[in-house]
């Protein structure tokens, strides 16, 4: 059980009633279609161990859904040891911020959504394996669909405008003082979205932000704050495999793959997939197991190029809800 503090926000970090005024809390915008989902994460990680302080190879990153899906993610070993060094670093120069970044689908996005669990549930006191002190802070959450501020207790959004919908103005959020750490921002966009402005010279944050190595995400903020790289690598057959047993589309996927197996011409799977299954040989229904393999190995990123509409549709998880290849 996490005996997590954030009453001390409002003392470390007021917020001026001119910009708290540009932002409402997670559920004044008028929903009515369901619980608060940003507010349900920050209540249940609250209450959580603290992902550093666990040896589990997996993370249920999301409370149970109403459709109880089990949102599970595969912590890799690289996770904590970057964890730990983006922490160092924003001790050691809280004025800059961290790039994490590889090719398409290696878990930068997982990455991200490891490091918001990990700040969203900091104890009071030291957390094992981190190596340092880390105290809680508001984060912001700035993703191409949604701009999320958890701040003493509560999560909030900005208010936008017809001329400017969906934007985030990072002068507006509360701020540091007498010494306190920068608020930490974590950034996921889409390469066309170019990079997220308001980072040069902003010295109250510290962004840390998933990327490709694309420099148009990220060229100026970086080097104005000499941010630091951290790259990762490629996944190895065996975490391909345990991670395969996490994704949420696992079974709706193995589903077509053995109705095509059974010569059903209606099976929903893509050019790709049947390519590389016929290029292998005369597979049976009972062979599912095998085909999967082959699909998982030889073309690991083409079993997922089907689930992009997935992603789109769910705007506020499409990082952080599935496990990404």
């Amino acid at each position: 059980m996490n005996s997590m503090s954030v009453s001390s926000h409002s003392t470390n970090y007021p917020w001026q009633g001119k910009h708290r005024e540009e932002w409402m809390r997670e559920g004044e915008e008028g929903r009515t279609d369901g619980p608060m989902f940003w507010q349900g994460l920050y209540d249940y990680w609250k209450l959580q161990e603290n992902p550093m302080s666990s040896k589990e190879s997996q993370l249920q990153i999301v409370p149970d859904g109403k459709d109880s899906q089990s949102y599970q993610i595969l912590i890799l070993p690289e996770y904590r040891t970057t964890v730990q060094r983006i922490v160092k670093l924003y001790h050691l120069n809280p004025e800059g911020g961290a790039i994490i970044t590889g090719q398409p689908g290696i878990g930068k996005s997982v990455l991200l959504s490891y490091l918001l669990a990990v700040l969203l549930s900091i104890p009071d006191g030291d957390i094992p394996d981190l190596g340092t002190t880390l105290c809680s802070v508001p984060v912001v959450l700035y993703t191409s669909r949604k701009k999320i501020l958890f701040y003493n207790g509560e999560t909030w959004i900005p208010k936008s405008s017809p001329q400017a919908p969906n934007t985030l103005n990072l002068g507006t959020l509360p701020e540091p003082v007498d010494g306190s750490p920068p608020l930490w921002v974590l950034i996921d966009m889409d390469d066309f979205e170019g990079e997220p402005q308001g980072l040069v010279g902003l010295h109250t944050v510290f962004p840390v932000q998933a990327a490709s190595p694309n420099p148009l995400c990220f060229a100026k903020w970086s080097y104005s704050r000499s941010a630091c790289f951290f790259g990762l690598p490629l996944w190895q057959d065996e975490f391909i495999y345990r991670g395969w047993e996490l994704h949420t589309q696992r079974s709706s996927i193995e589903k077509n793959v053995l109705s095509w197996l059974t010569g059903d011409a209606s099976s929903r799977i893509s050019l790709l997939h049947r390519d590389v299954l016929e290029q292998n040989g005369q597979l049976t229904c009972e062979d599912l197991e095998k085909a999967m393999k082959l699909l998982l190995t030889e073309e690991p990123q083409c079993i997922f190029d089907d689930l992009n509409s997935v992603f789109l549709e769910m705007d506020m998880l499409r990082w952080i809800m599935m496990v990404q290849f």
